[in-house]
């Protein structure tokens, strides 16, 4: 409040702009590559305040770019252009799934066009349905023996109903053990969750960008159904490019491997692996 708009910075004057945009409160809003001049991680950022303000206020925005990738990752309805005539109007899973010509499948292009069947499958057709938890009332002692049985160093924390509250770690229990009774007492709550439907696409996404090892998955009410790992997300990486039962051989070999190092099993949470 105490600076002119000429010394923010870019991705501040962004925020603003948007923010005065939606300020007229219009049914319609265009927005003419509003990101185009922004670095990556704050372009990324802005297409998530966008993303969340669209829900919130079910406005209509008209989303101008250049770049597929975020047409693909913010719009509801797709129009891909072709020198002022329309070539294709769908949803961008229809558009991945049936591009409509030559044109659409170049701009596309092959990689994504190869990926797009797995990464467009939801959520909960790759969870790990029963992953590592434990619930708020039980003791430290009660969360160490799990973590000791399970050979992970993070459990995933719910009530007794099953509702998802955060996690506690290894770390946490370590520096605050003696202060400390219950689960609760140790209890973070900054992880993110997905929803059961969420596409692939964008858990991939969220898992790389913020470098999270495993999210859990839960419902409308937000209780825990189950977690997707990075390892998940490499077995359907694998299945893209392979196929399924492709080179079984090759399989067998790397699980040995896999089990005997320190990388995470895919059905539990290990934090920092």
């Amino acid at each position: 409040m105490d600076r002119y708009p000429g010394q923010l910075s870019g991705g501040q004057q962004q925020r603003v702009g948007v923010i005065r945009a939606l300020a007229a409160d219009q049914d319609l809003i265009l927005m003419d590559e509003p990101f185009g001049a922004l670095d990556p991680i704050t372009r990324e950022s802005l297409q998530d305040l966008i993303s969340d303000l669209q829900k919130q206020l079910k406005k209509t925005i008209v989303f101008v770019t250049h770049d597929i990738d975020e047409a693909l990752r913010l719009a509801t309805t797709v129009v891909i252009l072709d020198k002022g005539h329309i070539v294709q109007s769908a949803s961008p899973e229809e558009i991945l799934q049936h591009p409509a010509n030559d044109f659409v499948k170049d701009l596309l292009g092959e990689e994504r066009l190869s990926q797009a069947r797995a990464e467009l499958s939801s959520v909960d057709q790759i969870m790990i349905k029963d992953p590592v938890k434990i619930t708020l009332e039980r003791s430290v002692s009660d969360a160490v023996k799990l973590m000791r049985e399970r050979r992970v160093d993070t459990l995933l924390v719910v009530d007794e109903e099953e509702y998802f509250k955060g996690y506690v770690d290894i770390d946490t229990i370590t520096s605050h053990y003696k202060s400390a009774t219950s689960v609760s007492d140790l209890l973070s709550t900054d992880m993110p969750t997905l929803q059961s439907d969420t596409l692939v696409r964008k858990t991939v996404r969220k898992m790389l960008n913020r470098d999270f090892k495993y999210l859990p998955v839960v419902d409308k009410n937000n209780k825990l159904l189950g977690i997707v790992t990075r390892t998940t997300m490499v077995d359907v990486v694998y299945d893209t490019i392979w196929g399924n039962g492709a080179n079984d051989e090759l399989v067998s070999e790397d699980s040995e491997n896999v089990e005997n190092s320190d990388h995470d099993n895919d059905d539990q949470p290990v934090k920092g692996a």
